[in-house]
């Protein structure tokens, strides 16, 4: 078991649930899958286990021996009374308190224990739906003194992993709508400030140019999934994110890349997003290569 403390919003997720677009039942999942994978990977878990994602601060109390490391945006951390780092696999005994203290850039943290956290699986996988209230921990956010269930597990040694690099552009596809814009390059030619209203449904953004249809498009409501950037009246980008609605009547211009999802949703707001338009190919490689290093620390492990 675990005890937690929390000051902040924290949630069991895992890689999300997926199959069930066509009965409104969203993806939900890590909004940085590819840095909850690392963490599983480094402790010789599934790929896809449960982990804890962490915005705000956290105090977890282990009543179980266990392996735990803390990936994503970098936190100041301290095991009992000493600090610690990111991106390290450390053992605990029962008793050993783990404080994360807080992000030092970044918006999201993923904890992940030996074995994986223990919810029960509903429709297929353990990921907390935000917007559903439904899986994850009694489908919410955790509270002070809650409890959750871990495996007990051998101790394993130190091993620090790479941590990634955070990229200067976030790739894009050209969506079903590119075509119907004036212009619609001006999403690559200027950057882009997150707004205050971002969450994990969606990331509304902000540039000096707004994007503008050749005609008024009165679209039917149509499906839409993460990754889909929107375009409002307004001509401001709205980029769907994890906890996403799976039906949208706005038009489609592009979709964030399956690699890059994750750095996007680490931006804080104000900050700045310049985007880069990309092939098929070149995304499919983009995760293919990502995949290869999850493979690596795995190997590590």
């Amino acid at each position: 078991m675990i005890m937690i403390q929390v000051a902040g919003f924290v949630g069991v997720q895992d890689l999300g649930r997926n199959g069930f677009l066509h009965s409104g039942v969203g993806v939900s999942g890590a909004m940085d899958k590819f840095a909850l994978m690392a963490a599983n990977a480094a402790l010789g878990n599934d790929l896809g286990a449960a982990g804890l994602e962490i915005m705000g601060a956290v105090s977890v109390e282990f009543t179980n021996d266990s392996n735990f490391i803390l990936t994503g945006t970098e936190y100041k951390l301290k095991l009992n009374d000493t600090y610690i780092n990111s991106y390290t696999r450390y053992s605990v005994k029962k008793g050993d308190i783990l404080s994360i203290e807080g992000a030092i850039d970044g918006m999201y943290g993923y904890l992940a224990i030996s074995g994986g956290i223990d919810v029960p699986v509903v429709l297929g996988a353990r990921a907390q739906s935000v917007s559903g209230g439904f899986g994850g921990f009694c489908g919410r956010f955790l509270k002070s003194n809650d409890e959750l269930k871990i495996h007990r597990s051998s101790p394993l040694k130190p091993l620090k992993i790479q941590a990634p690099q955070q990229r200067e552009s976030i790739r894009i596809l050209a969506s079903s709508e590119w075509s119907d814009f004036i212009m619609p390059q001006t999403i690559l030619a200027q950057p882009y400030k997150l707004t205050s209203n971002l969450s994990r449904m969606g990331y509304r953004l902000e540039g000096e140019l707004a994007l503008k249809p050749r005609k008024s498009l009165e679209m039917p409501s149509h499906g839409v999934m993460p990754g889909v950037v929107q375009i409002p009246p307004n001509g401001q980008p709205i980029v769907l994110m994890k906890d996403a609605q799976t039906t949208g009547g706005y038009p489609k211009i592009a979709t964030v890349i399956d690699a890059d999802l994750g750095h996007l949703a680490q931006k804080r707001p104000a900050q700045s997003v310049q985007f880069e338009l990309i092939s098929v190919k070149n995304a499919i490689l983009a995760s293919k290569e990502l995949n290869e290093q999850i493979l690596k620390i795995k190997e590590l492990a």
